[in-house]
């Protein structure tokens, strides 16, 4: 047996991964996710909630889309942690591989939610996503409301394709023994979640769905879209 001390990996707390226990509760225990299954955090900027992930025994990694920008040495810290240009080739993930996707770049979405930009980023991210499993975008509380869309338009959005969607907004709280009641120690976050079919469908059926929601929609998805869209250039997608 080798004699060298192995160190175990640093174990991350819940307060490094930049979110509340109540939401990590309810990402990774009411999508039921399996021991081992896979988990993909877009958006996940220094992996603490990979790390986290891991921790409870999945197979965890992490995307970022950093557009026109060279990989960051601080990557070499991060091996688990991956840069893409844009998702116009999709993402270079195995099609139809994870139990479950979680979003929280919303630059991706900066534009109208109804367009090509957006919706294709989402076919290609849905791809990914294994028959019965779950895509989630995680809207942090914003206190200018102008910084992003509205809950509902991210609803409309993900309701362009198969499945089943659904929206639940997480209040983090923690009692208070001297009062004697809980207190909110953090702003609301919403997860609005699509369960895709139990059926397989293929990335061109995903893009597909896309394409009828673009001919279907109108031309922002809300006022604040088209202040947005004004405002920052879109994420290149399509």
């Amino acid at each position: 047996m080798d004699s060298r001390e192995i160190r175990p990996e640093r174990r991350v707390p819940v307060a490094d991964t930049g979110l509340p226990r109540k939401v990590l509760k309810h990402l990774f225990v009411a999508h039921r996710i399996p021991i081992g299954g896979r988990f993909l955090d877009v958006g996940c900027g220094s992996s603490e909630l990979v790390r986290f992930a891991r921790q409870l025994g999945l197979d965890a990694d992490g995307l970022v889309c950093a557009a026109g920008q060279t990989r960051p040495a601080a990557d070499q810290r991060h091996p688990d942690v991956h840069h893409v240009d844009s998702f116009r080739h999709g993402v270079p993930v195995v099609q139809r591989s994870i139990d479950l996707i979680l979003v929280r770049d919303l630059e991706l979405y900066l534009g109208p939610l109804n367009q090509s930009p957006a919706l294709d980023i989402t076919a290609h991210l849905l791809a990914c996503v294994r028959p019965g499993g779950h895509l989630v975008l995680l809207l942090p509380d914003a206190d200018d409301t102008a910084e992003r869309h509205v809950d509902a338009c991210f609803v409309r959005h993900l309701a362009a394709f198969p499945g089943s969607v659904g929206m639940e907004v997480l209040r983090d709280s923690r009692w208070s023994w001297p009062f004697g009641h809980k207190t909110r120690s953090s702003g609301p976050f919403t997860m609005t979640t699509l369960a895709t079919p139990r059926e397989p469908v293929s990335r061109e059926a995903w893009r597909a769905a896309g394409r009828r929601a673009v001919a279907a929609g109108k031309a922002d998805c809300c006022d604040r879209a088209a202040d947005l869209a004004a405002c920052q250039p879109v994420a290149d997608a399509a």
